[in-house]
C-alpha cells in the first residue's frame, strides 16, 4: 500500500454487475413550449397568474433591516446599512447605494459578470432612489445590499421588492412604496405571461419562439410615476408596448397590495 505522502491513490473496481444509471433512465422528449395543450404554462399557472410570494423580515443581524423574499424558486436576500456617516462631499441630500450581488450558485446559467451586476445595481438604485426622503438624512448615505440566492425569473422584480421591505422597516423616511412586475411576451403581444420563470424570459434560447423578450417596470403607486424600466427585446409598435406597460403595472400592484398586507400584519 501507497504511504500517505507518495501521493498514489487505490482505486477499487465497481462489481460486474454494475450498470451505468443513465441507461435505465427513459429517454424524455423535451418540451420547451410554454404553454400545454390546455392553454396553461408548465407550471399549471395562466397567462396572468404570478407565483406564490413569501416574505420574511429582520433575518439578518448587525444591520439596520433585513428582508427576503420568494417569488417561486427566485429568491432574494436585501439588508439596509444607514443611514450612516460619509467622507464624500456635503450634500444637502443623502446618498442612496446599490449593490446587487449574484451568489455562485443563484444561476441557471452562466452567472453575470460583475460588469452585469454593477448594470443592474445601477437601475435598481436609479428606480427606488426617487421613493426616498433623501433631504431627511443630508451628508449621510445609505446603503442597500441585496443578493440573489436564486435566480428562477423576475430578478428584478423579485429584488425591487424586497428593497421596498427592507427600506419600509428601516425607518428611513419614505414617499411611496416602490412595486415591480416583469412580464414576457411573444410575437405582436399575443400573449402576455405575467412573472415568468427563467426558462420562459429565455425562451428563445430553447429553438421556439413562444417569447421574443421581456419587460420589467418598477412603479410607485401613490405618487403614480414609472421610476424604472428594463427590457430584452424588442415591442414591434407602440400599442404593444403600451400593452407591456399596462400588463407590468397592473401585475405591480397585485405584489403591492400583498407588501402592504405584510407590513400591516408585521406592525
Amino acid at each position: 500500500m501507497a504511504g500517505a505522502g507518495s501521493g498514489r491513490r487505490n482505486r477499487y473496481l465497481a462489481p460486474e454487475a454494475t450498470r451505468n444509471p443513465l441507461l435505465c433512465l427513459k429517454e424524455k422528449k423535451e418540451d420547451n413550449s410554454i404553454l400545454r395543450s390546455n392553454q396553461l404554462r408548465q407550471d399549471g399557472r395562466s397567462c396572468t397568474d404570478i407565483r406564490p410570494v413569501s416574505i420574511q423580515s429582520g433575518i439578518v443581524s448587525h444591520v439596520t433591516s433585513s428582508a427576503y423574499i420568494e417569488l417561486g424558486d427566485t429568491k432574494v436576500l436585501c439588508s439596509i446599512l444607514g443611514p450612516r456617516h460619509t467622507q464624500k462631499d456635503f450634500n444637502l441630500e443623502g446618498q442612496v447605494l446599490c449593490q446587487v450581488k449574484f451568489a455562485p450558485f443563484s444561476c441557471h446559467f452562466q452567472k453575470p459578470s460583475q460588469q452585469e451586476e454593477k448594470f443592474m445595481s445601477s437601475i435598481i438604485s436609479e428606480a427606488i432612489v426617487g421613493a426616498i426622503r433623501t433631504e431627511t438624512f443630508p451628508k449621510l448615505e445609505t446603503l442597500v445590499n441585496i443578493v440573489v440566492l436564486e435566480n428562477d425569473g423576475s430578478m428584478l422584480t423579485a429584488a425591487i421588492l424586497c428593497a421596498s421591505i427592507a427600506l419600509a422597516t428601516s425607518g428611513i423616511e419614505m414617499k411611496d412604496l416602490p412595486t415591480a412586475c416583469t412580464v414576457s411576451y411573444s410575437d405582436k403581444a399575443s400573449n402576455i405571461y405575467y412573472d415568468p420563470t427563467i426558462a420562459e424570459e429565455y425562451s428563445t434560447a430553447n429553438e421556439n419562439k413562444d417569447v421574443i423578450g421581456y419587460k420589467s417596470v418598477v412603479y410607485l403607486p401613490l405618487l403614480r410615476e414609472i421610476s424604472g424600466v428594463y427590457q430584452v427585446g424588442v415591442a414591434e409598435s407602440h400599442s404593444v408596448s403600451s400593452q407591456l406597460l399596462e400588463a407590468c403595472i397592473e401585475g405591480g400592484l397585485r405584489y403591492h397590495e400583498r407588501v402592504r398586507q405584510y407590513l400591516k400584519d408585521l406592525a
